[in-house]
């Protein structure tokens, strides 16, 4: 693409009519007209917070999506969330366009198949454009909304579409995953329920597994005579064993979720602190224990480990992420990211040094919001598996299609 071209600041605040961003190389000037706002930027960055200069510096995306961290998310109009994610959006688009040309590419090159095609910039979105979204680049690049993949030896995994886009990613208000906007390049599919001991068992012989595994499975098999269909609760070191036993057996690329992907596809579309609710309890997903309306706690009945499907999915059909079992991901475990971390396209905090890896999502014993993150140690035991598939021609030709929400 050659040099990208300078990027200027965006001052927000003030009563101009219009902010004028340079996009060199994108052919001109985008015009964003604040008076189409009515104001209402104007008024709640200029009253609320002063004056704000974001600067869109390419090279560095990290700096524009913080932007969002600057401010409380929660307290901004639908229309100046808009604005402020049209921007930073602007930032990203073009941050992995200069990328792409440092890589002695000689220009931009085209879009892989699986690659989004567009940034959505309308974040929260509605019910309707959530699924339409899913839908529409699910029959773009030829994969099934809802599917199966078999193991072999009557194991199967159920997966669902999930679209690429981008989104305001973390809270304002937590240093352990500050707001920044993040990029999913990519759809993928993602399993719809945690992955069980039959599926575990299917690609990871006893045998291989530690003592105290061992001796959980066998307790296990004593109490409970659905022992093969709740989730499997392993250490992370065996949950990557799994994942590359599978990609090894089927010849589709298998993979423990991403930190970024599992917040991306737990929120579904919205801004609320529990996926698809405002507010959680012991009907919505098992959990144990969960926030009053009065900040208190309340206590439910302990179920421990359920099998998947008893509780309703979210807006794109995943279960259980609010609940059951808390769940390992890819990504090395830090307490507070560093802005080395925040990267703008994918994500992946990768610390080669570090023992701990990244948990995310609820428990049986008790919730956690979508922004909520833990860490443990690669070697403790009783969390589960979210695995992701990775979309090729391979995977395609293994998908067996099925009917999801609302489906007949």
């Amino acid at each position: 693409m050659g040099a990208v071209g300078s990027a200027e600041g965006v001052e927000l605040g003030g009563f101009d009519s219009n902010v004028d961003m340079e996009l060199g190389g994108f052919n001109g000037h985008l015009d964003m007209g604040l008076d189409e706002f009515d104001g209402d930027l104007d008024m709640e960055l200029g009253e609320q917070y002063g004056r704000k200069r974001m600067e869109l510096v390419l090279m560095r995306p990290h700096l524009a999506s913080r932007m969002l961290a600057e401010f409380v998310w929660g307290e901004l109009s639908m229309q100046t969330k808009a604005l402020m994610l049209q921007i930073a959006c602007a930032a990203v688009s073009l941050s992995s366009c200069a990328a792409q040309d440092d890589g002695g590419t000689g220009g931009v090159s085209a879009p892989q198949r699986n690659e989004a095609p567009s940034l959505a910039t309308d974040w929260p979105l509605s019910d309707e454009a959530a699924r339409g979204l899913q839908k529409s680049e699910a029959d773009r690049l030829g994969v099934p909304c809802f599917s199966r993949l078999d193991l072999g030896d009557s194991a199967f995994v159920d997966l669902v579409f999930v679209p690429a886009g981008t989104f305001p990613m973390g809270n304002a208000s937590d240093y352990s995953n500050p707001a920044r906007l993040v990029r999913i390049s990519n759809g993928f599919l993602i399993a719809k329920y945690e992955v069980t001991w039959r599926q575990f068992l299917r690609a990871v012989d006893l045998a291989e597994t530690d003592g105290i595994t061992r001796d959980s499975v066998s307790r296990l098999k004593e109490r409970r005579t659905d022992w093969l269909d709740i989730p499997a609760d392993v250490d992370w070191l065996l949950a990557d064993k799994f994942c590359r036993r599978l990609t090894d057996s089927t010849g589709v690329t298998v993979r423990l979720i991403t930190e970024a992907e599992w917040e991306y596809a737990a929120r579904a579309g919205t801004m609320k602190p529990y996926g698809q609710w405002d507010s959680i309890d012991d009907k919505k997903a098992n959990i144990g224990m969960w926030p009053g309306p009065n900040g208190q706690t309340v206590y439910g009945i302990r179920l421990g480990l359920v099998p998947g499907g008893q509780y309703e999915p979210n807006r794109w059909g995943i279960h259980d992420m609010m609940g059951n079992a808390q769940e390992w991901c890819k990504d090395n475990y830090t307490n507070k990211l560093a802005i080395s971390d925040l990267g703008a396209v994918d994500p992946v905090t990768v610390k080669r040094w570090s023992p701990f890896r990244v948990l995310r999502g609820g428990k049986w014993h008790g919730a956690e919001t979508v922004f909520h993150r833990d860490g443990d140690a690669e070697s403790s035991l009783g969390r589960g598996i979210r695995l992701v598939v990775e979309i090729n021609d391979a995977v395609r030709a293994k998908l067996v299609s099925c009917t999801g929400p609302g489906e007949s």
